[in-house]
């Protein structure tokens, strides 16, 4: 659910009071999103994979923008600490792909 929770609403919608649920630390991740949805206010991200071990999270995103057309992938590694919130996030992104016209 959690990871659900920061691609669908944090990510998808631009829910950023999400991250200040979610998140120990929030003020980074809420300027992540709301500089990726300035530039694509119609980013929609669809989690591909996503596995649960421990306090370990990690998922593969597929992000897409139907506007300004463009697909990429990212992925995101979180740990949560005892207090339940992420207390830690790791994201690797490919931004080289465009869907063709």
């Amino acid at each position: 659910m959690l990871g659900r929770r920061i691609t669908e609403e944090l990510f998808s919608q631009g829910d950023l009071a999400v991250a200040d649920e979610l998140f120990a630390a929030p003020e980074q991740v809420k300027r992540l999103v709301a500089g990726l949805r300035g530039a694509f206010p119609d980013l929609h991200g669809h989690v591909e994979v996503q596995v649960v071990e421990e306090d370990t999270l990690a998922q593969r995103i597929t992000f897409r923008g139907f506007g300004q057309r463009f697909t990429f992938n990212m992925v995101h590694i979180v740990r949560v600490g005892p207090d339940g919130l992420v207390a830690e996030m790791w994201s690797l992104s490919d931004q080289g792909g465009s869907d063709p016209a």
